[in-house]
């Protein structure tokens, strides 16, 4: 399965340290743990729910339901929010911080990973209704990629191709970049083009992206505990990689447009609010952004893979359904951290979670099942 970000190759025998801290983790995880079980059983109502919740017994029940999916999928903690008829219906916190022992807070910050796409491609989208960028200009005539010198399909790549996954570049390349196929042909999930397409705006605005995203998305839509980098005091949460070590929150002072967000899952549920009602953006580019732009292939880490049924993606979002027209999806993947948001298009029910582990999204059916009820397409898609 692709990730976010490029990382270190796998099989690296563990340190000593890494030993420690996993067997450090596993004993603050396990007392904790431990008292939410008692507590689970100490409760009459302790039958899992069959589907969706609703009304009065949403916070009950998801207070009462996480601890038990965390416990079962071995996740040290999770910051979640669930929508109901386009407003926040609950959000919470549970867990600790592998690293420290710590409970995680509702001001802890967490990995989003690619969830990060979304909140750039809205931000896009705001400049492109003000004229700062054509989606449809070749990222090319504003500013050449040295990486992909010589490439002539490469010249035509737009910001709408970007936003799409349709320009042809890989998820991520250490050196020189090639095209795998002719923008706008076929569906290549690529984080190296939103890259570049951060490259552009930054020359077009001359601001770094991490204080566009403050200017643009955070500060309007009230998202206070967001950032595209690293700031100092900022409460975070390590995560455990899938050999058991535990990873501290990197300290990066560069934004990056494919995966570098630092969140929560209420913060996130605001933004989603403002997708779903189209907050500061034409009506017409609130439009596009849910129009199916293409087809996603059957296996999704192959471009040339024939096309799935009811998978599809617009502008910042994989759509599913006939049309693209139920539900959007995306996820995350920075190897120690997961998440997960999808929500109908109507508004009536929807999720977002970030989770500090490998085993993140191994968790989202159960968590899905009790915040939207119905199948999940987008995670068939992706093997989870």
């Amino acid at each position: 399965m692709m990730t976010d970000l490029m990382t270190e190759p796998s099989g690296r025998i563990r340190t000593f340290r890494a030993r420690m801290s996993f067997t450090i983790l596993s004993l603050v995880t396990s007392a904790v743990l431990v008292l939410l079980a008692v507590t689970i059983a100490a409760s009459p109502c302790a039958a899992a729910p069959a589907g969706r919740v609703d009304g009065s017994e949403l916070p009950v029940v998801m207070e009462r339901e996480i601890p038990r999916i965390l416990r079962k999928g071995e996740v040290p903690g999770l910051s979640i929010s669930v929508i109901r008829d386009g407003r926040i219906a609950w959000s919470g916190t549970f867990g600790v911080d592998p690293k420290s022992g710590a409970p995680a807070s509702p001001e802890t910050r967490f990995q989003a990973a690619s969830l990060t796409k979304p909140v750039v491609a809205y931000l896009v989208l705001r400049l492109a209704d003000r004229g700062v960028i054509d989606l449809d200009r070749p990222l090319w005539s504003y500013l050449p990629e040295p990486r992909l010198e010589g490439d002539e399909r490469a010249r035509r790549i737009t910001g709408r191709h970007v936003l799409s996954h349709t320009t042809g570049l890989p998820n991520w390349e250490r050196n020189q970049l090639k095209t795998r196929f002719e923008p706008g042909e076929r569906f290549g999930y690529s984080g190296e083009g939103f890259v570049y397409l951060q490259k552009v705006v930054e020359k077009l605005t001359g601001i770094p992206l991490a204080e566009l995203a403050r200017r643009e998305v955070f500060t309007p839509l009230d998202m206070t505990r967001s950032s595209l980098i690293w700031e100092e005091g900022m409460p975070v949460t390590a995560g455990v990689d899938a050999d058991g070590a535990v990873k501290p929150h990197p300290k990066r002072t560069e934004a990056n447009a494919a995966a570098s967000l630092r969140t929560t899952g209420e913060d996130y549920g605001r933004f989603l609010l403002a997708v779903l009602a189209g907050t500061g953006l034409k009506p017409e580019t609130h439009a596009a952004m849910f129009e199916p732009r293409i087809q996603v292939g059957v296996n999704f880490d192959d471009p040339s893979s024939p096309p799935r049924e009811g998978t599809f993606w617009g502008l910042g979002w994989g759509l599913l359904g006939p049309g693209g027209r139920e539900a959007l999806w995306h996820w995350g993947d920075n190897g120690a951290w997961r998440a997960y948001v999808a929500m109908r298009r109507d508004g009536s029910a929807g999720l977002v979670y970030f989770a500090n582990s490998h085993k993140g999204l191994h968790i989202a059916r159960d968590l899905a099942a009790l915040a939207m009820g119905g199948p999940q397409s987008g995670l068939d898609l992706l093997g989870y």
